[in-house]
């Protein structure tokens, strides 16, 4: 259409080897996509955009429909969120899953003292508590925690399941 506006859908029917109907079935694709829209000057004629206006057009149209999804995907996620947020309200707490990641072995042996008392006062304490070695990552369970403070002699509040 560009090289040959005076074609016409036959002419670039004969050219391009296909029926009318397809080049009709393409014309309003075309038109659709705004590559082509009807003369002003020969009305019931379609001629082609230019084509950095229809880049621009086009590109325009692919940004919108991205932020379209993107704003779905938002959506979706929220809504799972809801519903996991829902379904862990409805889920009864048993406690058998609770782990705390505690680091170092001062801290390993006074967590089940705060757990009973609060922060601590002084009481039971360890050689290891009073070691030099570097902290290292330890994960305490509360069963754990429930057994180091009965060796201290206290009772636990800490829920065993």
């Amino acid at each position: 259409m560009l090289a040959e506006p005076g074609w016409g859908p036959a002419g670039l029917a004969a050219h391009l080897g296909v029926t009318e109907t397809e080049i009709h079935h393409a014309l309003d694709t075309l038109v659709g996509l705004a590559l082509i829209r009807e003369s002003v000057e020969h009305p019931g004629a379609l001629r082609p955009v230019d084509p950095q206006s229809a880049l621009q057009s086009l590109l325009l149209r692919q940004q919108q429909d991205i932020q379209r999804q993107q704003q779905q995907m938002r959506e979706s996620r929220l809504a799972f969120s809801r519903l996991v947020a829902d379904v862990a309200r409805q889920q009864p707490d048993t406690g058998s899953d609770l782990v705390e990641t505690v680091i170092g072995l001062d801290k390993v042996h006074q967590r089940p003292v705060d757990m009973h008392h609060g922060p601590p006062t002084g009481g039971c304490t360890t050689s290891a508590e009073q070691s030099t070695t570097p902290s290292r990552p330890a994960r305490i369970s509360h069963r754990a925690a429930a057994t180091a403070s009965a060796a201290c002699g206290r009772p636990s509040r800490a829920r065993i399941a």
